[in-house]
């Protein structure tokens, strides 16, 4: 019987003495990573920030920029940025000018609180 009462002891001590379980915590996904002023943006993030921006502003985007606006000084600064990404360079100026319109016309069918935001927080990286 005291055999049982000292291995009784020397449980709960041990039990006392280590770390609680680990709760059994549900699966959940990864979280995405911040994005902020100071994040590298991407080829596909550079083209969708410029198209919000020329959706809000109503940029025409050409061979060359034909107004000297905020929202066009912002979506040619990213079209500069974008002759330096391997998916278009300075080769492929054409293609990225293509994308930004068609990214500008899909944000210009989304509702036009995403657009806001959007293009709120992509003129605030990119000032025109």
């Amino acid at each position: 019987m005291m055999k049982n009462i000292a291995i009784a002891a020397l449980a709960a001590t041990l039990m006392a003495c280590s770390p609680p379980p680990a709760a059994d915590a549900p699966d959940a996904t990864p979280a995405e990573p911040a994005i902020t002023e100071s994040t590298p943006m991407n080829a596909a993030q550079l083209v969708d920030c410029a198209g919000a921006i020329a959706a809000v502003g109503n940029v025409e985007i050409g061979d060359a920029p034909t107004a000297d606006t905020p929202a066009s000084n912002s979506v040619w600064t990213i079209l500069a940025l974008l002759d330096k990404e391997a998916e278009y360079g300075s080769a492929n100026a054409a293609k990225a000018r293509a994308d930004v319109v068609a990214a500008r016309d899909a944000w210009k069918a989304k509702p036009a609180a995403d657009l806001a935001t959007q293009a709120a927080d992509c003129t605030t990286r990119f000032p025109g």
